[in-house]
């Protein structure tokens, strides 16, 4: 029935945006170094980090309803486009911090294994 279609679609599009922020969080923990750099993140980083993906998160669900049911609700064209070119700038941005973050980190590891030569 229709009640269970949507009941299905919207458990679909919780686990595909579930999917999209658990691998950006896993991105941003492991570019900081958590682990394997420094021991643990300070508090207020992994708060950061947390509101980026909740936020990110509402973001997709918000993202995949509009292209579900842009026919059912006659949403234009011109609004899905404006949608879907600002998602893409947002994957950019986020795309280059984390891009930004695995390069500091790389430094970072560089110049331990150069500070462990020298001794």
């Amino acid at each position: 029935s229709g009640s269970q279609h949507r009941i299905l679609s919207a458990a679909a599009m919780c686990f595909y945006g579930v999917k999209y922020a658990a691998t950006l969080h896993l991105l941003m923990e492991s570019a900081s170094g958590s682990g394997f750099v420094i021991a643990t993140l300070a508090m207020s980083a992994q708060l950061k980090m947390n509101m980026v993906c909740v936020v990110f998160l509402l973001m997709q669900f918000i993202w995949k309803m509009f292209i579900s049911y842009k026919d059912q609700y006659m949403i234009t064209p011109q609004f899905i486009m404006a949608i879907t070119v600002s998602d893409s700038l947002i994957w950019l941005v986020l795309f280059m911090w984390v891009y930004c973050k695995f390069n500091s980190l790389l430094v970072t590891l560089q110049d331990q294994k150069l500070g462990s030569e020298i001794v």
